[in-house]
């Protein structure tokens, strides 16, 4: 049965909220005309924002896109004027609300159920980290995270923290989605932000959006309470610098793709992060495995895919550069699976067991760096991924082409 009531359509056969047809001719009209008029009424402002707080339960957080409208309406105000001139800030704001023309998907209700997730941000700002219980988990810890980019480095620590709620979010949407979710956060700058729906930093604000837009995508009804970094658990995992999340330095991988990786270059990174995955020959990153869940992830553990063919069946070119424990178990994988790739491993004395192997399976061999290179990797550091440690080994790359 569909209903209508105090304008939300309510759709009790399919579980879902609906926008009325009427409802959005009505509000596009009210919409376009204020961008079409040179000077606007107060009026009509107010009535537009009244509006687009009155969706919340099909645009969860509207109210954060209409903040600068709101400005607008308090200064305009304070001037006692009638009318006024919109700002850049409000009509870019009005023009987000053009979504509502190709017609909002209905937003599913969700389901009573909770998951639990505990986050922060280092306080050095290099890293985010969260820890999740979820029942989906079946009663496991999940410890996640992963390096800020360079674009998001520089960034003051409230804007961190309130990004790495909606990685968060983002990496944990197979436990998610769906559902009420309470995170403990331990910046209360971004606990209020979230709960005033709106801050009064603009660059903060852009963040809290990017929150909303999560839960929206996800289809999440977001709780944020505060608490101490003492008994945050997720402070552990934001702190972490490992040498094994290190990624060969960029003259490198250029010198694999021309050797390797033929007219269009290695499709996929076996072993990564969002933050040190290779890029391919248009600068985007690969697809990529990883050990844990993260935003751009393509899947969970490279032992759970098949490394010789593409999800959507097509032959892969793989790349991977696997921690010094694991190579062994690598190459096996990789020989059972009749993959073409290409390795990169540190050539130690005396020889690993491994490397007899893949001296016998390669078609060919390169070596990449001398020992005690400086400039072969680039490591973690509370400066983001940087040359300059030396990596006591030759570092080699063989290429297997079983497939």
């Amino acid at each position: 049965q569909r209903l209508v009531h105090l304008g939300h359509g309510v759709d009790t056969e399919y579980a879902v909220f609906f926008f009325p047809e009427d409802k959005r001719v009505k509000f596009i009209d009210l919409r376009e005309a204020i961008l079409a008029a040179p000077r606007v009424s107060v009026h009509d402002l107010q009535k537009f924002v009244g509006k687009c707080n009155s969706m919340a339960l099909m645009v969860p957080g509207a109210k954060i896109y209409t903040r600068q409208c709101n400005k607008l309406v308090s200064d305009m105000t304070k001037r006692e004027a009638s009318r006024g001139t919109l700002t850049n800030g409000a009509r870019a704001e009005i023009e987000y609300w053009r979504f509502v023309d190709e017609g909002m998907k209905p937003v599913p209700w969700r389901e009573e159920k909770h998951a639990s997730i505990t986050i922060a941000s280092d306080s050095s700002g290099f890293k985010w980290g969260a820890v999740i219980h979820s029942p989906e988990c079946q009663g496991a810890t999940i410890s996640l995270g992963d390096y800020w980019q360079e674009h998001d480095r520089m960034k003051d620590i409230n804007c961190k923290e309130a990004k790495a709620v909606a990685l968060t979010l983002k990496a944990a949407k197979k436990w998610v989605q769906n559902t009420r979710v309470t995170m403990r956060v331990d910046n209360k700058a971004v606990v209020d932000a979230w709960q005033r729906e709106g801050a009064r930093s603009v660059s903060l604000n852009e963040e809290i959006k990017l929150i909303f837009e999560t839960t929206v995508e996800l289809n999440i009804s977001l709780s944020l309470t505060h608490v101490g970094t003492a008994e945050n658990e997720a402070d552990y995992p934001s702190r972490q610098l490992k040498q094994t999340d290190s990624k060969l330095a960029p003259h490198l991988w250029e010198r694999l793709q021309k050797e390797f990786g033929g007219l269009t270059g290695h499709t996929v990174d076996l072993m990564a992060l969002d933050s040190n995955v290779q890029t391919d020959c248009k600068g985007a990153p690969l697809r990529h495995y990883t050990p844990y869940p993260t935003p751009g992830s393509a899947g969970v553990d490279m032992f759970s895919f098949d490394p010789s063919i593409s999800p959507q069946g097509q032959k892969e070119n793989a790349y991977v550069f696997p921690p010094i424990g694991m190579i062994g178990a690598v190459i096996n994988f990789l020989i059972q699976n009749n993959a073409k790739v290409t390795i990169v491993v540190p050539k130690r004395s005396p020889h690993d067991l491994w490397w007899a192997v893949l001296s016998r399976v390669a078609v060919k061999a390169v070596r990449l760096a001398e020992a005690r290179s400086t400039s072969a990797l680039y490591f973690p550091s509370k400066e983001g991924l940087r040359p300059g440690k030396v990596f006591k080994h030759e570092l080699w790359a063989f290429r297997i082409e079983h497939a």
